[in-house]
């Protein structure tokens, strides 16, 4: 198993003043797009994987008219 910090950001869909949000994970999976999966299993989403040139991996997540993006990174 690997331990990855995560950083989840949920974007605001109506835009403006309002903030997103911003989360800190610390999670243990041998397969990240299966946790990732996991965590929207009764819901439809579409999940878009990126790799940034640093290495972190990023998939961004739609659900709806809403959009989070987890950047995961090797501890």
């Amino acid at each position: 198993m690997q331990k990855y910090e995560v950083i989840r950001e949920m974007f605001n869909p109506c835009g403006g003043e309002a903030p997103g949000k911003i989360d800190l994970l610390e999670i243990e999976t041998e397969d990240i797009a299966q946790w990732l999966a996991s965590r929207f299993s009764k819901e439809p989403a579409s999940i878009e994987h990126l790799e940034n040139r640093k290495g972190a991996i990023i998939y961004n997540v739609y659900i709806g008219v809403m959009r989070e993006r987890y950047s995961f990174s090797a501890i």
